[in-house]
């Protein structure tokens, strides 16, 4: 999972990464590094943070691990949300991926032009 952050106003500051399982969910922001951990099982609704729980640090540090793994095979760099703006859109468009997959927007316009010719619907 993950929040490039408030992509709506391209603002910096909120980016997050996630992953997550049925035992636990793991958290991770940008901005000040801070973890959260998470008992999926005992709650469910996320409630209590057990990131700093001392008894957890070993479960802590397997997500964190599995986290950093899961980045590094998306070739994911946690950037600032600005950063995908001026990388990877276009008018305000995902023409680009983590993996180098380009997204050819005139030939999506082609496409659409073609199914659904403009004033006709």
């Amino acid at each position: 999972m993950q929040g490039m952050g408030t992509t709506a106003a391209w603002t910096d500051g909120t980016e997050w990464r996630a992953v997550r399982d049925h035992e636990y969910t793991y958290a991770i922001y940008r901005r000040d590094r801070r973890e959260l951990l998470f008992d999926n099982r005992r709650d469910p609704y996320q409630l209590r943070d057990l990131a700093e729980d001392r008894a957890k640090a070993v479960t802590l540090g397997h997500y964190r691990e599995l986290s950093e793994q899961w980045r590094k095979q998306q070739n994911d760099t946690f950037e600032a949300c600005t950063w995908y703006r001026d990388h990877w859109t276009e008018d305000r468009n995902i023409t680009n991926t983590a993996r180098g997959v380009s997204q050819d927007l005139k030939k999506l316009q082609n496409t659409l032009e073609r199914w659904y010719p403009s004033g006709k619907s």
